[in-house]
This record gives structure tokens, C-alpha cells and sequence, in this order.
């Protein structure tokens, strides 16, 4: 669900700021405001002080989107790992696909934040993946992969013995 909340604006590591910032989460248009881009987390403020925020790990991917065919303006679109819409489901969402579609589905949040200057977007961009650096993945940290050369992972670190696989049986 998404919950607006009086909170203040992120004052700290604050890297990008952009007014006349017409926020949508899902599709739920919540007006006109203040979008600020801060290293700890993405925020967003309607003139009435009310706004959300959204943490780093929980975006699973953000991009400049131009196409309007996909979306009928140019945005920042942002993809989190998890549902916080408020939707019903529709009797057409109950049953007409697989549980993992369906899970797939409820399990993602689409956020397009929409400036009043388009030429905002590439900046805006720049800013946020700046900031998500500094917020990495823990899965994709883990070094087990046992086994295969960190600068070629297609490689093994181990050289191949001669013959060791003569015993296998040859398709036929």
C-alpha cells in the first residue's frame, strides 16, 4: 500500500533535487512535488509535506523510460522487489494464469516519477545510479563460486585433466 506520510526530506547526501515532479505509484497518480535523489534512500513530497520514500535495496531496477508508447510521458522509472500498492484483485487476476505469474506480479512495483523538464531525466538518472552504487546487492557480493577464475567466470581455476572424461558416453 502506498502511505503518505509527513516525513521531512533527506537533508544528508541529498545529490539531486528536481520540483515539479508528478510522482505514479502503479497506477495511482499522486500529483505534483518535490523529488529528491539522496545517497541513503529516493524521496518524494507534495507541497502538503506528505510523501514516501523508497530504500535502495528494495529497487530492483531504475531507468530513463522514453517510449510513450509503454507510458504517455517520459520518466524516471523504477522497479522495486515488492508490492506496495493498495490494488484489488480483479476477478480477471484470480485464476487466468500460473501461480508464478501471478506471483511475479503481485510481487513488483512499478514508480514513475515524471518532471516538468524532460531534460531533468538524464540527470536524474546519473544521480540515482550514483546513489545505488553505494548500495550493492548482498547476493550479488558472494563470492562461492568455487572453482572459476574471478576475471573469466567462464573459466575454471583448475586445469583439466587429460582424459578425465573418456569414461563418459558419447551421444549418439
Amino acid at each position: 500500500m502506498v502511505v503518505l506520510t509527513n516525513l521531512p526530506p533527506p537533508t544528508e547526501g541529498v545529490r539531486y533535487t528536481e520540483k515539479n515532479t508528478v510522482a505514479v505509484v502503479g497506477e495511482k497518480n499522486l500529483g505534483d512535488g518535490t523529488l529528491y535523489i539522496a545517497e541513503s534512500c529516493v524521496a518524494w513530497t507534495n507541497p502538503g509535506g506528505e510523501g514516501f520514500n523508497l530504500q535502495y535495496p528494495s529497487i530492483s531496477l531504475h531507468a530513463v523510460s522514453r517510449d510513450q508508447t509503454a507510458f504517455p510521458q517520459q520518466c524516471l522509472y523504477i522497479m522495486l522487489d515488492s508490492d506496495i500498492t493498495d490494488k484489488e484483485p480483479s476477478p480477471a487476476d484470480t485464476g487466468s494464469g500460473s501461480e508464478e505469474e501471478e506471483e511475479d506480479k503481485s510481487d513488483m512495483t512499478e514508480v514513475r516519477f515524471i518532471p516538468q523538464d524532460n531534460t531533468a531525466l538524464d540527470p536524474m538518472f546519473q544521480a540515482m545510479s550514483g546513489c545505488q552504487m553505494l548500495h550493492p546487492d548482498p547476493e550479488d557480493l558472494d563470492s562461492d563460486e568455487e572453482g572459476y577464475d574471478d576475471d573469466d567466470p567462464t573459466q575454471p581455476t583448475e586445469p583439466m585433466e587429460v582424459g578425465q572424461f573418456d569414461d563418459a558416453d558419447a551421444e549418439k
